[in-house]
């Protein structure tokens, strides 16, 4: 719960900065709306699978090319693995699924080189709300919930702090996309680079556990009013 409410307090406090801004011009340069989207994410040598996003948008116009532009937004980032073992005419399959939610703010400077169309290209601070791995083993075909006496299948939390913490409270990235501005209607693309990492490495049981970084891709809708 302190983490939900130290992200919202950081992402509403950058939002009431770009408002209060506003408040003290009185020409049409800002703009202010809500965008709702999908993405693909994967964390390394994951597969990518689908999520959604959804949040608000505040947009300053410097002039004709250029803008500044601060979109705090929440993100179901999604990422699976499979793997598929055989030995002695034995087959093992692993099938693990990760759902994180973050508060993800970034701040974009657009070009607007010809009308609407515009690129895009800044700095992401991603805040991880938690999550769930997710599990499930199967043996020569069938689940299995233990495999040669060990727990195998289940859903396991993602954490942040405490002794049993196992991935990253706070991400930076790098953003840069493009997209199309056609008054109060917009659209775009982006591609977010995980520049820290997710998951930091780790050595468990003499088994050294590669870091993690976290990549985006996503489109999106919005409407600025």
């Amino acid at each position: 719960m302190k983490k939900i409410v130290m992200a919202a307090v950081i992402a509403t406090a950058m939002f009431a900065a770009f408002n209060a801004n506003a408040q003290s011009h009185n020409d049409k340069s800002f703009a202010f709306g809500v965008k709702v989207g999908a993405n693909l994410s994967t964390f390394d040598t994951m597969d990518m699978k689908l999520g959604f996003n959804a949040g608000f948008v505040a947009e300053w116009r410097i002039n004709r090319l250029l803008a500044l532009s601060l979109e705090p937004v929440y993100s179901l980032e999604r990422s699976g693995i499979n793997y598929e073992y055989s030995f002695l005419a034995q087959t093992v399959e692993m099938d693990v699924t990760l759902n994180a939610n973050f508060i993800n703010v970034p701040i974009l400077l657009k070009v607007y080189p010809i009308g609407g169309l515009y690129v895009e290209a800044g700095p992401q601070f991603g805040f991880c709300l938690g999550g769930k791995v997710k599990t499930e083993v199967k043996f020569n075909g069938e689940v299995v919930d233990n495999l040669f006496g060990v727990p195998v299948n289940g859903e396991y939390d993602l954490k942040t702090s405490g002794d049993d913490a196992n991935c990253n409270l706070f991400e930076l990235g790098l953003g840069f996309g493009l997209g199309y501005d056609f008054g109060h209607l917009f659209v775009g693309a982006r591609y977010n680079l995980g520049l820290t990492p997710f998951r930091s490495e780790e050595t468990i049981g003499g088994v050294t556990i590669p870091e993690m970084k976290n990549n985006n891709i996503s489109i999106h809708l919005g409407l600025k009013f």
